[in-house]
């Protein structure tokens, strides 16, 4: 079978390169370059849009919980663990750390962990065997696999609670804001609502129209007699609040 093919089986069937670096090489050249393409990369779409470049290091982030939900997962349930690496293609950087080999490729497309044993392509040690995904209960490996969804639900909530206890509340702004102009001869235009930041105290009155005298080109805007009621009443609840 050609080399490519044994590439593919491996790093992608098998969840991972086949070959655990003990004593990960320095490639020194192929650092600088691939490292320097991604942070190229990285300014660009930071020039380009600012939004652009949050979104791809937040799905970045993302692909890296998910990872790492399976890579705790798997640990926890007493699975072996080989690989944990960033990205796809050739190899940048990697270092091995309590029999994992942490790491780095070239291409930001993903990540993935290396279980032994994921399937029956993945030839491991025997003595090893006892630990492969394939050997554990069918409950250890259905947490396994399911982690990295687990771990989107997770950011989710996490990210929600932050929002909405940060930034989520309502609150009186003041002020109110009418993002586009009026339609030509419409009620609101009549009443004399614009596009722009209008005081609030202003606009809420102009919001109690509910009737014209006339024809909509020429009609005069006449509010209900209940519209300043309501609006001295509102403003001696909010006095009250404040107070």
């Amino acid at each position: 079978m050609s080399s490519f093919y044994n590439r593919v089986r491996h790093e992608i069937v098998s969840g991972g390169d086949a070959v655990d670096h003990k004593n990960p090489p320095a490639e020194r050249g192929r650092v600088i370059l691939g490292g320097g393409i991604i942070v190229a990369l990285m300014v660009y779409l930071g020039i380009r849009n600012i939004w652009t470049l949050m979104f791809v290091i937040g799905l970045l982030v993302s692909v890296l919980l998910h990872e790492l939900g399976h890579f705790v997962t798997a640990r926890r349930t007493g699975m072996k663990v080989t690989q944990f690496y960033m990205g796809f293609g050739p190899r940048l950087w990697s270092t091995v750390h309590n029999g994992v080999e942490y790491g780095v490729r070239v291409l930001p497309l993903g990540a993935y962990v290396r279980i032994i044993g994921m399937n029956n392509l993945d030839a491991c040690d025997p003595a090893d065997e006892p630990r492969s995904y394939r050997s554990q209960s069918y409950p250890k490996r259905m947490l396994v696999i399911t982690a990295g969804s687990l771990m989107h639900i997770a950011i989710a909530l996490v990210l929600f609670f932050g929002v909405y206890a940060v930034a989520g509340r309502y609150a009186e702004s003041g002020s109110v804001k009418v993002v586009g102009a009026p339609i030509s001869r419409s009620p609101a235009q009549i009443a004399g609502i614009e596009a722009g930041v209008f005081d609030l105290q202003h606009a809420s009155r102009l919001l109690f129209v509910i009737a014209f005298d006339g024809d909509l080109a020429g009609g005069k805007a006449r509010r209900d007699p209940a519209a300043d009621h309501c609006h001295d009443a509102r403003e001696r609840h909010r006095q009250r609040a404040v107070a």
